[in-house]
């Protein structure tokens, strides 16, 4: 059994301007939109633990039953850091024809990232490090209704994600950014009263420089590396729409075959940890709209998750790190929720109050939402809840 103590600190600082323009050149529409970011982020955080041996039981109501030694503890981690962000980013929409549509666009990132770490169990020496990033992430996309009822789209992004999300290495140097690539295309359909519309899509991404775990520390150490590539592709079906007066539908099936291209810990090829193969949900809502009962409305829906691979690191007899792979079964779990919603005039004004009670997993079905890899822990989805609340909107 480990204990830590984490303290941490956090301030982030944004200011964001845009300025949007639409125009046409000839017969060619355009929605433009150009603006910057400025962002400045402080983190401070240190770690320090310590191992102990449990008793016989643990008394979750008197936590004094964890035997650890009463001396100070030893700091495995001590930095403070500060980043600086640049975005400048730019968009057109354009409509070439009635029936197409494109899109571009891109974003400029300059990230900059100061850190300074004080001696710990793994540094004897302080330590700073300096980094600066830069990266072009363009996004182009199109749209073509071959008649109104129907939407063929496909879309192409890239994206740039700076390491500083508290993750830190063993030696206090600073993480190279997250990139990746994204594919999607697909078809929308709709009714003639649009009533009912369902969505197609099929995509694929690419991350390159994920964060792994650092195994040469050993299992649960906190430390990582950059140096794993993770790839998901798969497709998506959404239905959503009103099927008779007052009863509405959202409904959704996903299967992501998400796997691990390239890791120093995971087998290369295997499926990603906690991301089920299959994923669905259905949401109701009925609501009565004339009556002495007009404004009140029930819903019931489910969620449903399918087996996901966790992974334990664990140590061969010869002292060598391995993986230990496990499943977590899958799982169903049923909401509903009561509600009334009414319009009204206070003050000359028009307000929507609304009243609600939304009961979560219905069945009180006991499951797992995930693990969290290298760490032996799983967490157990809530019981039974119930939460009301009451808004009003004006």
């Amino acid at each position: 059994m480990a204990r830590y103590e984490i303290p941490q600190s956090l301030q982030s600082h944004y200011m964001q301007n845009e300025l949007h323009a639409a125009f046409s050149t000839g017969s060619i529409k355009h929605k433009a939109l150009l603006g910057i970011e400025l962002g400045r982020e402080f983190q401070r955080g240190k770690t320090s633990g310590d191992f102990g041996e449990l008793g016989s039981f643990i008394d979750i109501f008197n936590p004094s039953n964890r035997q650890f030694n009463d001396g100070p503890l030893t700091t495995f981690n001590n930095q403070k850091q500060t980043n600086n962000a640049l975005g400048l980013y730019f968009g057109d929409q354009i409509s070439i024809l009635p029936n197409l549509h494109m899109h571009a666009g891109g974003r400029f990132d300059v990230f900059e990232q100061n850190i300074v770490n004080r001696p710990n169990a793994f540094l004897t020496e302080g330590s700073k490090d300096k980094q600066t990033d830069r990266a072009f992430s363009p996004s182009i996309g199109m749209t073509y209704q071959p008649w109104k009822p129907m939407a063929v789209f496909a879309n192409y992004t890239r994206s740039f994600a700076p390491q500083s999300g508290g993750a830190r290495s063993v030696d206090g140097k600073l993480f190279r950014p997250e990139t990746g690539e994204a594919y999607e295309g697909g078809i929308k359909l709709h009714t003639p009263d649009d009533q009912l519309r369902l969505t197609f899509t099929a995509f694929e991404i690419i991350k390159k420089n994920v964060l792994t775990s650092d195994v040469s520390q050993g299992p649960g150490s906190g430390f990582s590396m950059a140096t794993g590539e993770q790839r998901s592709r798969g497709f998506e079906v959404d239905v959503a729409g009103q099927i008779l007066p007052g009863l509405e539908i959202i409904g959704s099936y996903a299967y992501i075959d998400a796997r691990i291209t390239e890791d120093n810990t995971f087998v290369e090829g295997s499926r990603l940890p906690n991301v089920p193969k299959h994923q669905a949900s259905l949401w109701t809502t009925y609501t009565i709209n004339q009556g002495m009962l007009k404004g009140f409305g029930v819903s019931a829906g489910f969620l449903a998750f399918g087996q996901r691979n966790g992974i334990f690191l664990c140590q061969d007899p010869e002292g060598s790190f391995c993986q230990q792979p496990f499943s977590l079964p899958g799982y169903t779990r049923v909401d509903a929720a009561v509600y009334y919603r009414n319009q009204a005039h206070i003050l000359k004004k028009r307000t929507n109050l609304i009243a609600s009670v939304n009961i979560r997993n219905l069945l009180d079905e006991r499951y797992f939402t995930g693990a969290q890899n290298f760490r032996e822990i799983i967490y157990t989805g809530a019981p039974i809840t119930v939460i009301g609340s009451l808004k009003l909107e004006y």
